[in-house]
């Protein structure tokens, strides 16, 4: 079986309420998914906004920022076996052809890849900002 973490999400919006959510994922996919935000953030140099209601939105401008909102904790095989029988459900991203998150509970900020092909589409080398955004 394939080691799993269990990756948690905690921010506030306006210290008017917390946003909370979490994901289990496969280890070798958490490292990929952190690679292509990293790489999104370097091309998002304006940041990113994240909604969590009809009118509210938390804007991340860099990686670290986005980062520091995660903690994450290995899981053993069985507590990765109990949590997935559970929830016995993965949430597909659009634009995604296969899940990565196995489960996706409450908010769980990640780009689309619409957004993800827009930076791409808008990034100009030139504009990079040289900052060294360490990974969590």
């Amino acid at each position: 079986m394939s080691k799993y973490l269990f990756v948690k999400y905690n921010d506030n919006w306006a210290d008017e309420m917390d946003i909370t959510g979490f994901a289990i994922v496969k280890q070798e996919d958490w490292a990929a998914i952190i690679e292509e935000v990293k790489a999104f953030f370097k091309k998002k140099l304006g940041g990113w906004t994240f909604g969590v209601g009809t009118n509210e939105e938390i804007e991340y401008m860099t990686f670290k920022d986005w980062s520091r909102q995660l903690s994450q904790t290995e899981l053993s095989d069985d507590e990765a076996k109990t949590l997935i029988d559970v929830f016995k459900r993965a949430k597909i991203r659009p634009g995604y052809d296969e899940p990565r998150l196995v489960i996706e509970e409450g908010f769980f900020p990640l780009p689309s890849s619409d957004e993800v092909d827009e930076a791409d589409d808008d990034y100009d080398e030139d504009d990079e900002d040289g900052e060294d955004d360490d990974l969590l």
